[in-house]
């Protein structure tokens, strides 16, 4: 069972590596989150700067780019391997379970990047740095943890429509509803650490709670889409 577990934690490790070793060169979803959410930080702050929004608008301002900047990026973990015809041989050297989970790490890792870029832009742009430092302290803790629950529930949609036409505008749709429960509270906690400094525990349990049952849910219909 020892060896089992180790065998599959090296899979992992070595999928993930290679996802990385290639986005370090191509820098590909990279530039499209970063260029998707700067566009729409930029669009947000020219808006506010006529009509005043609250710290409660710009948190969902926040939120959502976040979500559509990592639908937009989640996808190309996969139909990088369609195009390129190697998810044939991912299939058969590796298991399907270990082939999500590295997915899902590297997705979640470039949405954290991009998250918590985006949030030290809010802090100089969106008037966010006269927060206390455990408010932005727990506010990353947040990004992080969203961050991961939002990859752990789009990452199987992504498997699903990497080889449907018109991918992209797809995903946007599909996804927005299932994270809505962890958007919501999101929210709720990025106020909270503006306002208050801290954030409520309850909610973090609740976002442990999502990425567990994002995970769970995900991983036995993965391997059905996977090697359909």
């Amino acid at each position: 069972m020892q060896q089992c577990l180790l065998s599959w934690a090296k899979q992992i490790a070595a999928l993930l590596a290679k996802d990385l070793k290639i986005e370090m060169r191509t820098r590909y979803a990279v530039g499209i989150g970063l260029g998707f959410c700067i566009t729409s930080f930029l669009l947000v702050s020219i808006i506010s700067a006529h009509v005043e929004l609250s710290r409660a608008g710009y948190s969902v301002m926040f939120w959502l780019i976040v979500s559509f900047a990592s639908s937009v990026n989640i996808p190309i973990a996969f139909t990088r391997e369609e195009d390129k015809r190697t998810a044939a041989m991912l299939r058969l050297l590796a298991s399907p379970s270990s082939v999500f989970i590295a997915k899902w790490l590297h997705s979640a890792t470039f949405t954290s990047i991009i998250s918590l870029l985006l949030l030290a832009l809010s802090a100089v742009m969106w008037d966010w740095s006269s927060a206390t430092w455990e408010g932005i302290i727990a506010l990353v803790a947040v990004v992080i943890f969203v961050s991961l629950g939002l990859t752990a529930s789009e990452t199987l949609l992504a498997a699903m429509i990497a080889r449907a036409k018109m991918r992209s505008s797809l995903m946007g749709v599909i996804a927005f509803p299932i994270v809505l429960p962890i958007l919501i509270p999101a929210v709720k906690c990025t106020i909270s650490c503006l306002t208050q400094g801290n954030v409520n525990a309850a909610y973090i349990l609740w976002f442990i709670i999502y990425i567990a049952l994002a995970l769970s849910l995900s991983l036995p219909l993965f391997e059905h889409i996977w090697r359909c």
